[in-house]
């Protein structure tokens, strides 16, 4: 199993199989070099080719596929490039330059990293712009359709109304000729619309041909002869009732020339829907050249890319040439001791012919003097010689110590080279994990912020029917209101209503509402104490004659009284309270709203 890391947290899995193909790919891709994808002239124009739309909509989406799956295999080249680069910085020898060589590496490594960022986020947004032209051309697709749907209907009420003992407007060749068009598909809009406006054209020369040069009679045997033309049937009785009359007459003339020229103003339209399409398709032109050139652009962007990571590769391969020209030079130093012990031998042979001749000069009585003076040289030789096999032992075990500490040096590099890797690769999976959570998260905000928006909605339902049955009582109490308060509840209602966040604005609604309580609780106070006056003035004449009858009942009538007003207080209680709960609610619901919002919008930033 190989496992590749990916920017992003992803994994590429392959198995012995896959990873044959993907080597076999990979290698065809760098000999061959990378293949610029072309779009076909099909997608570039409509109008010079004549390609029905729907398939230009399936070249699209081929296409995105297609540019999805070359950019996929250049993020795979990217990154076994990136394996190998990492592989080659791990086989560096043990030098005095090798930290250094290892800080250049990884600033290359995060120099290609960031051009991969980069690359992902035109990848993001070269996929937007395909998104918005795949639109654009589904957009174009409708409103061709209705174009053509219009046509259609058009030919088939001409061919429907005209039937063969018209021909004098339309004869065979000309109903074969509309029939083929009918029956063309709709992609051939522009033949369509061309058939139909000759037609008009033509139709609509001889009819005012016809009406300059015929008599009336036959202008309007004309007009009955043809079911399409019936408007011209109540026209012209019209025009019989005043025959009589030449003014008259040549008014109606005039109002049918003028019908004809409205109904002759079709084909401008026509011809400006055609301008439209064309003006359509050099736009769709326009920008379809201009996704061609970015994408050129991208696409010799990361060949930059990769001539940049094989001269890397090359400069990395010199700096190994060069290690291993060092290491051979440590090999030719150690070499050096054999030169030493041959320096060794010739010193002991020196010291042979030293003795030789001193055996000479023993034989020569007069060199005796002489034969002394070798001795103490001898001696002194020899000191020397002590001394410099001591210098020689001393410089071997330098270079032995030297040379364990750079083996220490690389092992040590090579530890914290693969803590370093575990690091970062263990800081990879918690990321990957926070990602997950962070999702997590954001799906949790989500619901909670359908949550938040069910009770907005809920809300202004509430607030709504509050107004509305605020405004119902107030219409009953009108009647016995004065014009001042009338004015005064207008001006309330209309200011609540102009506020346009009930919710956000709650705290400046609230007085309001509370206003508008105190101003109904006053009235119906004082209809009720009007009512109690009413009553007991109404009554105490009575209750003076049948002081002991009514009694009793006005008792009764006072308890109730009392008992209503005490229902009356209690229920205005209760709606103040649940007012203030519901207030409470609502501002723990905004802070909620708005704590979500930011954390939302805190998470939306990480993630880009």
């Amino acid at each position: 199993m190989v496992q590749q890391w990916v920017r992003g947290g992803r994994h590429l899995h392959s198995n012995g199989n896959d990873g044959e193909d993907d080597d076999s790919e990979f290698a065809n891709s760098m000999d061959s070099g990378m293949t610029i994808p072309s779009f076909r002239d099909s997608v570039t124009t409509r109008s010079s080719q004549n390609d029905p739309l729907k398939p230009a909509i399936v070249n699209e989406s081929s296409k995105v596929k297609h540019l999805e799956k070359e950019l996929t295999s250049a993020k795979i080249k990217i990154q076994v490039l990136y394996e190998y680069i990492r592989k080659i910085s791990s086989k560096d020898t043990s030098l005095p330059s090798m930290i250094n060589d290892s800080e250049l590496k990884n600033s290359t490594i995060e120099g290609l990293n960031a051009e991969i960022n980069d690359l992902k986020q035109t990848l993001h947004t070269r996929e937007v712009e395909y998104q918005d032209t795949l639109q654009f051309v589904q957009e174009n697709l409708e409103n061709s359709e209705t174009i053509v749907n219009t046509i259609n209907n058009l030919l088939s009420f001409i061919l429907s109304h005209f039937d063969g003992n018209d021909s004098d407007v339309l004869d065979d060749e000309e109903r074969g000729i509309l029939e083929e068009t009918l029956q063309l598909s709709s992609d051939y809009v522009l033949e369509k619309m061309d058939t139909l406006s000759k037609f008009v054209i033509k139709f609509l020369q001889d009819f005012l041909q016809r009406a300059q040069t015929q008599p009336e009679e036959e202008v309007t045997s004309l007009a009955q002869s043809s079911p399409a033309r019936s408007h011209f049937e109540d026209q012209h009785s019209l025009s019989g009732k005043r025959h009589l009359d030449e003014k008259a007459h040549e008014e109606n003339n005039h109002i049918e020339t003028e019908s004809v020229m409205a109904n002759s103003t079709s084909l401008p339209i026509l011809n400006s829907e055609s301008r439209f399409e064309k003006t359509l398709d050099t736009q769709l032109e326009i920008v379809i050249e201009n996704l061609h050139k970015e994408y050129d652009q991208f696409i010799n962007s990361i060949r930059l890319k990769f001539e940049k990571s094989q001269k890397l590769e090359k400069l990395i391969a010199s700096k190994l040439n060069e290690q291993s020209h060092l290491l051979d030079s440590l090999e030719l130093k150690e070499n050096s001791n054999a030169t030493m012990e041959k320096q060794d031998l010739l010193i002991s042979q020196l010291k042979q012919k030293i003795q030789s001749q001193s055996v000479m000069m023993e034989e020569f009585e007069h060199m005796r003097e002489n034969f002394n003076k070798m001795e103490q040289n001898e001696k002194i030789l020899t000191k020397e010689l002590e001394t410099l096999t001591k210098i020689n032992k001393l410089k071997e075990h330098n270079w032995d110590s030297y040379i364990n500490d750079l083996e220490k040096q690389v092992n040590d590099l090579q530890l914290d080279k693969s803590e370093e890797f575990q690091i970062v690769q263990a800081q990879l999976d918690k990321l990957d994990l926070e990602n997950y959570e962070l999702k997590n998260q954001i799906n949790t905000l989500d619901s909670q912020n359908l949550v938040l928006s069910q009770y907005e909605t809920n809300f202004i339902k509430f607030n709504q029917n509050l107004l509305l049955h605020l405004h119902n009582v107030f219409h009953i109490l009108q009647k016995i209101l004065q014009e001042s308060s009338i004015i005064q509840f207008d001006r309330k209602m209309k200011s609540i209503n102009s506020i346009p966040n009930a919710l956000k604005n709650l705290n400046v609604i609230q007085p309001k509402l509370e206003s508008l309580y105190t101003f109904i609780e006053t009235a119906l106070e004082s209809i009720i104490d009007s009512y109690i006056s009413s009553l007991i003035a109404t009554g105490s004449s009575e209750q003076q004659e049948r002081d002991e009858v009514i009694e009793p009942p006005n008792k009764e009538l006072n308890l109730r009284i009392e008992e209503l007003q005490r229902r009356w207080i209690s229920e205005r209680e209760r709606r103040k309270l649940d007012a203030n709960a519901s207030e409470a609610r609502i501002r723990t619901l905004e802070q909620e709203n708005e704590s979500l919002r930011s954390k939302l919008f805190k998470l939306s930033i990480n993630n880009s």
